[in-house]
């Protein structure tokens, strides 16, 4: 009787083991991806929210057509929609380049476990 409670206990023990051995590469995944994923998504925001504090874009798209400065002369009218406009354009550009350097940034993060999986079973290059 004893010899087949040890047997049982040691496939409860290898059971165990293996359900934990899941357990912490899939904790790992859901960190490094999607925990990662949020946590440069926070700062992808706080950065935007900075330059929008200095460009401020979503304020000039809103004064768009308003004369510049509250001159209300004819030069306040029509200067005022082509400074908006260029200052709109290289907002959203410079707002396009950051976006760009946050997803490169992303997409390294999130290929730094597969170049290490693959690295280690067919040898780093």
């Amino acid at each position: 009787m004893l010899k087949y409670m040890t047997y049982s206990l040691k496939n409860v023990f290898i059971i165990y083991l293996i359900n934990q051995f899941f357990s912490k590469i899939s904790n790992f995944f859901k960190g490094w991806y999607f925990d990662g994923f949020l946590f440069f998504w926070k700062k992808l925001r706080n950065i935007l929210g900075a330059m929008d504090y200095t460009f401020a874009v979503r304020i000039t798209i809103r004064n768009w057509m308003r004369p510049l400065y509250q001159d209300r002369t004819i030069l306040g009218y029509i200067l005022g929609p082509i400074f908006r406009t260029a200052r709109i354009l290289i907002g959203s550009f410079i707002y396009l380049i950051v976006f760009l350097i946050w997803l490169s940034i992303l997409a390294i993060w999130f290929s730094i476990p597969i170049y290490l999986i693959y690295g280690s079973i067919f040898g780093m290059p």
